[in-house]
């Protein structure tokens, strides 16, 4: 039954070949970053909380418009937040262990029930139902549960527009 199933699922599917860039990478850590984990929205309350430090009491006492002081000091908050997010990726950018992409030849396979990429660095294969699919104008990143992500760039799905719209339909949103 089950070897029934897979020549099924062998006779359905759909493969794609991908070139994988540094840009490539660079897009999706940067979708990750802002789209996915929202880091972004740390700054605010580190620049609310800078800001009420920093707070010159003594100079609103003296005449400085209390509205003023605020805003200057919470824009300054968020300059000081953006300056400690910078220094953090600089230093995770520089520790060892770090994962490099595998860059060139990517073949991705669709089946009914599942997603494999074959590259350089090996295989990984995916049931269908648990990925979650992000599409941008360059790209389309499907999502694991366990935040395992693929890359599949638009400039390579549009030669293929049946495993576009197999890949649509066949992932959730």
């Amino acid at each position: 039954m089950a070897r029934e199933v897979k020549e099924r699922d062998s006779l359905l599917a759909m493969q794609l070949k991908a070139q994988l860039t540094n840009r490539d990478y660079s897009r999706f850590r940067r979708f990750a970053m802002f789209r996915l984990r929202k880091t972004w929205l740390l700054s605010i309350p580190i620049a609310a909380a800078l800001a009420w430090l920093l707070f010159p009491r003594g100079q609103v006492a003296a005449g400085i418009p209390f509205v003023f002081a605020v805003v200057v000091l919470f824009v300054v908050g968020l300059l000081l937040s953006a300056f400690c997010f910078l220094v953090a990726l600089v230093i995770v950018s520089i520790l060892p262990n770090r994962s490099r992409p595998t860059l060139g030849e990517h073949v991705f396979t669709l089946t009914d029930s599942e997603f494999q990429e074959v590259n350089a660095a090996g295989s990984a294969s995916v049931k269908l139902n648990v990925l979650r699919r992000y599409e941008t104008h360059e790209h389309i990143y499907l999502i694991t549960p366990s935040h395992v992500g693929y890359i599949l760039p638009m400039r390579d799905l549009q030669s293929s527009p049946d495993f576009l719209r197999m890949l649509r339909e066949r992932t959730n949103r």
